[in-house]
């Protein structure tokens, strides 16, 4: 027996852990042609090569780094995480003493689900999201996710009207994803502005998840961060390096503020969250070298390029929702389901009849049927094993 609490958190599972679950059981090769292709999980497999020569350079470990230290990060660490996200985020003045270090994005959205918010209370996020958002926020503490159904007609574009209807008086702040997940959109000056404004208005908290700030496909990243602090809205930064650097299992995550309770609190918490020193000192290695940070940076969004140009023209008989960044774009199947029942359907068909799993709308939030998140930042033969393998499903199934 286990409890209640256990209970009721394994009669949820997440759809991207299930989803792995099924891709894990027997995944794709070169030597294993006929597996599962796991395109149900935001990861960067494009620059292993690049990152693992960097990684594996000496940690220079001393005695100090093996025994208790900070556990909201080493000050060298932070010293090098406020110098990264100045310089490149184009974050400006941050205080290295707001800085906190904790095991990955996850942990940290725990830990203000339980610093910043009361069993109830309820966060704005703007539907399609990331599904990760409902265990990190509501399933231990008991924060209620508000989802803010965006226009499918305009491709799930940020607008603020759907925030105005939305908002009740049980809403305590606005959880936005900058570059959005699942659609890759960077959002504009002109919703910047709106949601400050927005936020301002009903005294609301702005969490800026900035995660994928790098991964730009021929773009150019502004931080919703550094305009909200600009325009004095109560705003919380979140970044990790499991997107960008494709560091998933690294487990860093970094979370800033200049509340100075809030502060306090989640260093606090990071008692249950700490990061190894060895994990901290390898990230130092890894930012602090600016000049490999930049040639990767290049790299990576020349490659993230080149993979979204190979797919959206291989795979033009579907209708995607083009991506500005991030690792993952929306198939809009929305013509073939007039249901959740039938997205449901087609989902088990991708996954038993060609063996890809993507993601179904409904775990993205979403109140209507037909959309599928789709994370295509993989290795070049899965990739192009994906393409055949869509191509025939399309023929096959939809184009009956």
């Amino acid at each position: 027996m286990v409890s209640k609490r256990a209970s009721k958190i394994l009669s949820e599972p997440s759809a991207i852990m299930e989803g792995m679950r099924i891709a894990s059981e027997n995944p794709y090769s070169l030597k294993n042609p006929k597996g599962f292709l796991n395109f149900g999980v935001a990861e960067n497999h494009l620059l292993n090569e690049m990152l693992l020569k960097k990684l594996n350079e000496p940690l220079n470990l001393e005695a100090e780094h093996i025994h208790y230290s900070s556990l909201s990060g080493i000050d060298s660490t932070k010293y090098v995480i406020k110098d990264f996200l100045e310089k490149y985020l184009g974050l400006s003045h941050l205080d290295q003493n707001h800085i906190t270090i904790q095991n990955g994005v996850s942990a940290l959205c725990e830990s203000l689900s339980y610093a910043l918010f009361d069993e109830g209370d309820e966060i704005l996020i703007p539907a399609p999201f990331y599904p990760g958002f409902i265990y990190d926020f509501e399933s231990r503490f008991q924060c209620n996710l508000n989802r803010v159904q965006l226009d499918s007609n305009n491709g799930f574009k940020h607008n603020i009207d759907p925030f105005k209807k939305a908002y009740n008086g049980k809403v305590k702040a606005v959880l936005i994803t900058h570059p959005s997940n699942p659609t890759g959109e960077n959002l504009n000056i002109g919703f910047f502005k709106d949601i400050c404004d927005f936020c301002l208005k009903y005294d609301l908290d702005l969490i800026c998840d900035e995660i994928y700030a790098l991964s730009q496909i021929g773009n150019q990243f502004q931080s919703l961060y550094q305009y909200a602090r600009e325009k004095k809205v109560k705003a919380h930064f979140l970044y990790g390096l499991a997107k960008d650097f494709c560091l998933g299992g690294q487990k860093f995550g970094v979370f800033y503020t200049e509340n100075e309770k809030l502060t306090e609190a989640m260093q606090t918490l990071c008692y249950f969250y700490t990061t190894s020193t060895a994990t901290q000192k390898l990230v130092e290695n890894l930012l602090g070298d600016h000049e490999f940070v930049d040639s990767y940076n290049l790299e990576n969004q020349k490659q993230l390029l080149i993979t979204t140009e190979i797919l959206i023209q291989e795979l033009n008989m579907y209708k995607i929702i083009r991506p500005d960044a991030g690792l993952f774009c929306v198939f809009d199947l929305s013509s073939y389901c007039a249901s959740f029942e039938d997205e449901e359907k087609l989902y088990l068909k991708f996954i038993n009849y060609i063996r890809v799993n993507i993601t179904p709308g409904r775990a993205l939030g979403l109140d209507s049927p037909g959309y599928f998140r789709v994370c295509y930042m993989r290795s070049k033969h899965e990739v192009l094993e994906f393409i055949v393998r869509m191509k025939k499903f399309y023929e096959n199934e939809l184009a009956k």
